[in-house]
């Protein structure tokens, strides 16, 4: 069982970093579209 859970840890946990990277990724793209918004306006 021990196992189980450690290999859950080790494929989960850098699935969740990629998931925060992207949604960070997201919001920088989202705040640069905005501003060349703004810029266009």
């Amino acid at each position: 069982m021990e196992f189980h859970f450690n290999h859950l840890l080790k494929t989960y946990v850098p699935y969740l970093d990629y998931k925060i990277n992207l949604l960070q990724l997201k919001e920088g793209d989202l705040k640069i579209i905005e501003q060349s918004y703004q810029i266009l306006i």
